[in-house]
């Protein structure tokens, strides 16, 4: 009677699967050898694929924190006699460009700099800063999270001071407390006014900009913005013979950015006509995603190729040491089979079985990930954009479960395609109960052998170039005596 109650309820199912993972996991650990071999081998080859693919999901796939990152170009200065194409203009320079453009709905000016934070209580500090023009965050097209951004009567010599907090630096020095705007603090021995706080976006190229550049003004950079400054300056601070700011400009409704390069070069080949100073200077308009992106994308999508290959002769080791079990298993499936158990039910067994070992397996490469991660954070470079906002998030647990689902169910069909090529009534008959898997069996699993073998050779090959590559960059001769020599800084401000 209960049997009849459960099947007109629609229960019998649930049932059947909470028996079969029992069933499932009593087999399981009954071979805890096997188990933790198999474990161990499926969250090397996940943990290894979680953790890059949670780098190359922050940094390249995620979108981009501004608005219409298409329309931000970089505009570099070119040296025609140094052969030089990613230099930093002059401000006279960028007044220029700002004032003729008509390519360019926007342009703004910035450099990196280096500030000391005397905090009221506490240790001074050295803070990562960014001094840019007022058109800055409208360039972005970001809006700042408190306060305002600066107006025009700021960003001129003898202006007062006044400064925009980095959102990573206002929630961990002070909090997230919105009553900072309007205080004052201490930045180079001097007050500053505190009038807002900036989004995380505002980081966002900055460094990478920086990295790129032929060469810039001292600045140690980091993987976000601590404070943000007016540049206070005019022609007669920084006049035209000198180039320390970088140019980030918005192409305007329907420009392209061979318009931009066009109109640019014709106004700095204007400027080299009027000013001896600007002989053999030039433009070279770069989009801000290619500055960003483009340095580290090859590299990535190589980790990216090796952690693939990993995860697949991981799954092959699995799938040969299944194969393996289920010989092992032969007589136990031939007794289900003889009495009775059809290819669904052992299908379903199966299944059950697997998808225990694959979700098992995940968990403990999603574990391992972590610790991955933490290493690989250790390792990376400091230019590689939105560094610091990398973690494990939603599309990396949903393809680990892809994962998971995906092994779990191929892993099913080795032990149920092994169970329907075999004669129960052979193998009870065989001595010992172990009966052979016939021809196609060897012939499987030699195919996973020399799959596996191919793929392994095409791991230890990359591996031995990338090793090669690596020395013999190590071993270039910079044309100098590098040992012993140190680099120092003198910072104007």
């Amino acid at each position: 009677m209960s049997e009849i109650v459960r099947e007109t309820r629609g229960s019998r199912p649930l049932d059947d699967l909470r028996a079969d993972l029992r069933l499932g996991m009593r087999s399981l650990l009954r071979t805890p050898s096997f188990t933790l071999v198999v474990l161990g081998t499926l969250a090397l080859g996940i943990g290894a694929t979680s953790a890059i693919f949670t780098v190359i999901d922050n940094v390249l796939l995620r979108p981009a924190p501004v608005p219409g990152l298409d329309e931000l170009v970089v505009v570099w200065e070119t040296d025609h006699s140094s052969g030089t194409t990613r230099e930093p203009a002059s401000f006279p320079d960028y007044l220029d460009f700002r004032a003729r453009t008509r390519t360019l709905a926007q342009l703004a000016a910035f450099r990196g700099q280096d500030v000391d934070y005397v905090p009221a209580d506490g240790d001074p500090e050295r803070l990562t800063a960014i001094a840019a023009s007022p058109s800055f965050p409208a360039v972005l097209g970001i809006e700042p999270l408190l306060g305002r951004v600066f107006r025009e009567d700021e960003d001129v010599p003898g202006a007062a001071r006044v400064v925009l907090l980095g959102e990573s630096f206002w929630r961990n020095r002070f909090g997230a407390d919105p009553s900072v705007v309007g205080r004052t603090i201490r930045l180079n021995d001097e007050p500053h006014q505190v009038i807002g706080v900036l989004p995380a976006a505002a980081d966002f190229g900055m460094l990478q900009i920086h990295a790129r550049a032929d060469y810039h003004a001292t600045y140690a950079g980091g993987a976000t913005v601590d404070a943000w400054l007016p540049l206070r300056t005019d022609a007669t601070i920084t006049p035209r013979s000198t180039h320390p700011f970088l140019l980030l400009g918005r192409l305007a409704p329907g420009a392209r950015r061979a318009a931009a390069q066009a109109e640019l070069s014709a106004i700095a080949a204007e400027l080299e006509a009027t000013y001896p100073v600007n002989a053999a200077r030039g433009v070279n308009v770069e989009p801000l995603r290619a500055v960003v992106f483009d340095n580290v994308r090859p590299a990535l999508l190589v980790l990216g190729g090796a952690v693939a290959l990993v995860l697949l002769i991981a799954c092959t080791n699995v799938t040969s040491l299944l194969l393996a079990r289920s010989r092992a298993r032969a007589r136990e499936t031939a007794v289900r089979t003889a009495l009775g158990a059809g290819g669904g039910r052992l299908a379903r067994q199966f299944l059950a079985e697997n998808l225990l070992l694959a979700v098992l397996g995940s968990a403990a490469g999603l574990a391992l990930a972590q610790i991955m991660l933490r290493v690989l954070l250790r390792l990376v470079p400091a230019d590689v954009p939105r560094a610091a906002a990398i973690g494990i998030n939603g599309r990396v647990l949903l393809l680990s479960v892809g994962i998971a689902l995906a092994t779990g169910g191929l892993f099913a069909l080795v032990p149920l395609l092994h169970a329907r090529r075999m004669a129960p009534e052979r193998i009870l008959r065989a001595e010992g109960g172990r009966g052979h898997s016939g021809s196609g069996g060897a012939r499987f699993r030699s195919a996973l052998v020399v799959g596996e073998l191919a793929l392994s050779v095409v791991l230890a090959t990359s591996a031995v170039l990338l090793i090669r590559s690596f020395d013999q960059l190590s071993s270039v001769d910079p044309g100098f005596a590098a040992r012993g020599v140190l680099k120092a800084g003198v910072p104007a401000s």
